[in-house]
């Protein structure tokens, strides 16, 4: 008899067995027992290097791992888990996956669950084990009866999982429960769920059969310490693949029969840019309450995990005004009837928030030679204030920042320079952020003088002047000299004045934008006999 190491192709485990002399280890004589226990230890590790075990025979499965992140599992504990989570998933790794065929997710859970690869997120299994090795330890208490029930609810009646697909429940945890596990459990495989439960170190074995499926001895794993985790990898893989390769298990119906019929005609209104308002039919049966399943989704439309809620309302609701929401942002919201075995079909729809409301009717209001006065309608909602962009004279191409408070509604803009086009830009700020910019163009005015002087009523010792106005100035200097070559100046605000004491010489005009002189003087000389 000659004895030499073979492997069986399915899924590689190494077997002792007979072969001809031509295998890959023979002997002419017969074993001793020493030689056996040395043949023993080959063999084992040879199995700890087998190669990663390939799932064939699976075409169609929803598979979700749900994972203690409480603070027990220090993070390099949880880097295990992580790696073990990823062996597992690699025995699918020549499955089709997706829509189409297996689906793979991960629920983190502490205090609260938490969907961290949702079953659409991704569409090769590359991009699944990379997502996994990004996984994040939040920590909390072991709430797992609350993160049953939540898929449960929120994944099985709530149709995330195929009807038509095998729906498995892979449950990894290192310690008791703090809340009950028990009817969570059998709400979850009575739904259809095939449950494994994996616990480590200072796991409930108790607990785990409780939460296990049928045979409780082919669901529930235990390792005696994190680093031994990789040793199950192989055994739930073999288990998983044969489940997931089977039909879908049936959902076990209510003893009593009743009409049920979800809530119908869900419709969305009331947008705004922080809330949005469900609308819906009641449903039909024993209805004890609503339960409202909110999704933030990602640009593309696939969940994400910025913000998932779960809403709890009383029988007499048809609407929700659902708040604190992120502005111009897409939602899934799904409405599920609760009764008092079970929760209902859901219906659902999604719906987007508005952007943040930008300031209305932002308009230049007055044009002075230096200065813009700018006005707008403040729009509606809580306001921090506002923000002006305006372009700096002395550096072309650069704006300045002005901030202003949100009871003001107008600005005078001022050190601009004469006879230049400004555009000007505002934002409305809110606590969630600023709005889009809107923006305005103006052009200062230009330095003119006054284009023309008429002198009349003409008397012995007066006459009259008066001169056309000029857009902009805010005032006028008038000088004249009289008999005697004496000069006189007057300021006036009006276009037009009396000289008295009126000899022969000369007269002129002077149009002065400002009462100031340095800020521009422009002037117009004429005579007079």
């Amino acid at each position: 008899t000659f004895f030499c190491v073979c492997s069986r192709s399915s899924f590689q485990a190494v077997q002792l067995c007979q072969c001809p002399r031509t295998d890959f280890y023979h002997s002419k004589m017969k074993m001793s027992y020493s030689k056996i226990l040395i043949l023993a230890a080959i063999l084992a590790q040879y199995e700890t290097l087998a190669p990663q075990e390939v799932c064939a025979t699976a075409e169609t499965a929803d598979i979700l791992f749900l994972v203690d992140e409480s603070w027990s599992i220090r993070e390099s504990n949880f880097q295990l888990v992580k790696d073990f989570i990823y062996s597992v998933i690699r025995a699918f790794e020549k499955a089709v996956i997706g829509k189409a065929g297996i689906r793979l997710g991960v629920v983190l859970f502490g205090d609260e669950p938490r969907i961290s690869i949702g079953l659409m997120d991704y569409l090769t299994i590359e991009e699944v084990l990379v997502a996994v090795r990004d996984l994040l330890l939040k920590g909390g208490n072991t709430k797992t009866g609350n993160a049953l029930s939540f898929l449960a609810d929120t994944m099985a009646s709530a149709g995330a999982l195929r009807a038509d697909a095998a729906k498995v429940v892979i449950l990894i945890t290192d310690g008791k429960s703090s809340d009950s596990v028990d009817t969570p459990a059998v709400a979850l495989k009575d739904r259809g769920v095939t449950v494994f439960a994996v616990g480590v170190k200072n796991a409930d074995r108790n607990e785990l059969r409780k939460i296990a499926s049928e045979p409780v001895e082919e669901h529930v794993l235990y390792a005696e310490d994190f680093h031994l985790l990789s040793g199950l990898s192989p055994k739930l893989s073999r288990r998983l693949c044969f489940t997931a390769s089977e039909p879908p298990q049936p959902v076990k119906e209510t003893s009593n029969f009743e009409m049920r019929v979800g809530p119908q005609d869900l419709v969305i209104s009331e947008q705004s840019y922080s809330s949005l308002r469900l609308s819906w039919t009641p449903a039909m049966g024993k209805v004890t309450g609503y339960h409202i399943l909110l999704d933030s989704l990602s640009d593309t439309g696939q969940v994400t995990a910025e913000d998932q809620r779960q809403i709890i309302l009383d029988t007499n609701e048809s609407t929700m005004l659902v708040t604190d929401l992120k502005p111009d942002r897409k939602y899934a919201f799904a409405v599920l009837a609760v009764y008092a075995d079970a929760l209902g079909e859901p219906t659902t729809i999604k719906g987007k928030t508005t952007p943040l409301p930008p300031v209305t009717n932002f308009r230049v209001t007055d044009i002075g030679l230096f200065s813009l006065k700018v006005a707008w309608t403040p729009p509606l909602g809580k306001l921090e204030g506002y923000k002006i962009y305006i372009p700096r004279s002395n550096r072309p191409g650069m704006t300045s920042e002005k901030i202003l408070g949100s009871d003001i509604s107008s600005h005078v803009i001022d050190n601009l320079q004469e006879d230049k086009a400004y555009t000007v830009s505002i934002y409305a700020v809110y606590p969630e952020g600023p709005s889009q910019p809107v923006s305005t163009t103006g052009r200062t005015l230009k330095l003119l003088p006054v284009k023309s002087i008429f002198l009349q009523n003409e008397t012995t010792n007066t006459i009259q002047a008066r001169w056309t106005q000029v857009r902009g100035a805010s005032g006028y200097r008038l000088t004249w000299v009289s008999s005697g070559r004496v000069p006189h100046s007057i300021k006036n605000r009006w276009t037009g004045h009396q000289i008295g004491t009126m000899g022969n010489g000369g007269l002129e005009s002077v149009a002065q934008p400002s009462l100031d002189p340095e800020q521009g003087v422009s002037t117009a000389t004429f005579g007079a006999r």
